[in-house]
């Protein structure tokens, strides 16, 4: 049976606290059927909201899920919204009162077969209204932002309006869902708009078009009073290139997305000056699917077939603004990983996604880690339904010269080397970016290591 695990990383960030000890936290958070975490915000009085779809007690197909986590990733509630039919949850933000838009769609309300959906609820997960954005065909969201003029935007994908077969639109609604303004982007052939980010003097949206068979990437750049100041589109006469995720420091504007040809993908990253001009355009061999910029540094999140154990595996790496290599992780077993989304801020890296087990249902693992190797006398804790079961990994500050003699074992258990006797030192040197579990092979104890 193949099934699915959402799962959320927290860690926190290097620079601010490299001279403190080692910390993982570990949590899970699923049930017997699909689950995905989509995205995550940073709550104004502490802790994190995610939202995500679920098909366990769900009151329909699937349904829009969201945790309110504290500032140490415990469950404070959660809750699932959505009618008979499919809801999706994509994205959220918070209003400055606390309340939570929430961003999907589904086909359990509004008009066509798939509507973009926005629910507001409280700070208690109360639902305080519901609205249906779309046509009499198919409509997506997949993203949402604040205005800089109050209200928020909400981006996605119609097949109801719009110039031709899938054109992007942008919606900006005031604080009770009524529209505003509304943008649609595209030709005759099939465009779309990605994700969106607000500027204190405006916002950015990124997405692509396709001009004369030719798939370009696209960002726009509009004021505060919803005036286009620039549009700059990437072209590749050999490649795709689709306009992923968007992210800014106030100033620069960072870009990244898909650029394909047949089987080949990887991630392009560019980064903007507030006039347009690019500044910095290169290249990963990895699927990108959301950025992060914060303290200086450029963080990317998504799936990789290049490296790890599976067949995709969760990646994320750190980069300077100008792309020079900082480091990362992989979350790698011998089944599907993927991270979907990252923050960044003075607390911490939390990053959602979903990982495949075949006996363990759906979860979420949360892991929080201050430095890239860990070390832990504790295997993972069991898995459980509902609500979050805390796992807070020992710290080991004692310099260990040389393990015993030890097997070396991925998260399934999967017994990947044996009879091993390295220090800690040579162990890092000789296995790839991971987790593994290190267990002493006379007496059966085991220990957690965490790889950079």
């Amino acid at each position: 049976m193949r099934l699915s695990i959402c799962f959320i990383l927290l860690m926190a960030c290097s620079q601010a606290i490299s001279a403190q000890v080692d910390t993982l936290l570990i949590k899970t958070f699923g049930g017997p059927n699909y689950e995905k975490a989509s995205a995550v915000v940073a709550c104004t009085e502490g802790g994190y909201a995610v939202i995500g779809t679920t098909g366990s007690n769900q009151t329909g197909n699937t349904d829009m899920f969201l945790l309110r986590l504290d500032d140490q990733l415990n469950c404070m509630w959660h809750y699932n919204y959505g009618g008979a039919q499919v809801e999706w949850g994509i994205d959220l933000v918070e209003d400055v009162s606390g309340n939570f838009l929430l961003l999907g769609y589904g086909s359990s309300y509004g008009n066509g077969t798939y509507d973009m959906q926005v629910m507001k609820v409280n700070s208690e997960g109360t639902l305080l209204w519901n609205h249906a954005y779309g046509g009499a065909d198919w409509d997506f969201g997949t993203a949402i932002s604040t205005h800089p003029q109050g209200g928020f935007l909400i981006t996605g994908n119609t097949y109801s309006n719009g110039a031709g077969d899938q054109d992007g639109v942008i919606y900006h609604i005031d604080g009770n869902g009524t529209v505003l303004n509304e943008w649609y982007f595209g030709n005759e052939r099939e465009d779309a708009v990605q994700d969106v980010v607000a500027l204190p003097d405006g916002w950015a949206a990124i997405g692509y078009v396709t001009e004369s068979d030719t798939v370009k990437a696209s960002v726009w750049r509009m004021d505060s009073d919803d005036e286009l100041l620039w549009n700059n589109k990437r072209v590749d006469v050999t490649h795709e290139i689709k306009g992923r995720a968007i992210a800014t420091d106030g100033t620069y504007i960072y870009a990244a997305g898909s650029k394909t040809l047949g089987d080949d993908q990887q991630t392009y990253r560019q980064r903007f000056n507030p006039e347009g001009n690019e500044i910095d355009y290169w290249f990963i061999p990895h699927d990108m699917e959301d950025v992060a910029v914060w303290n200086g540094l450029w963080y990317f999140a998504g799936r990789t077939s290049n490296v790890g154990f599976g067949r995709l595996d969760g990646y994320f790496e750190e980069y300077t603004v100008d792309g020079g290599y900082q480091g990362g992780l992989f979350a790698a077993t011998d089944r599907d990983e993927q991270f979907e989304c990252i923050i960044v801020n003075a607390d911490g890296i939390v990053l959602c996604g979903s990982f495949e087990t075949e006996d363990l249902g759906e979860q979420a693992a949360i892991m929080l880690y201050r430095r890239p190797t860990v070390y832990s006398d504790t295997l993972y804790a069991p898995l459980a339904l509902d609500c979050f079961v805390v796992e807070v990994e020992e710290n080991h500050t004692d310099n260990q010269p040389t393990y015993a003699v030890v097997d070396v074992l991925d998260l399934q258990g999967r017994v990947i080397g044996t009879s091993i006797k390295l220090s800690q030192l040579q162990l890092i040197d000789r296995w790839n970016s991971g987790i593994y579990i290190i267990r002493d092979t006379a007496t059966g104890a085991c220990k957690k290591l965490f790889i950079d």
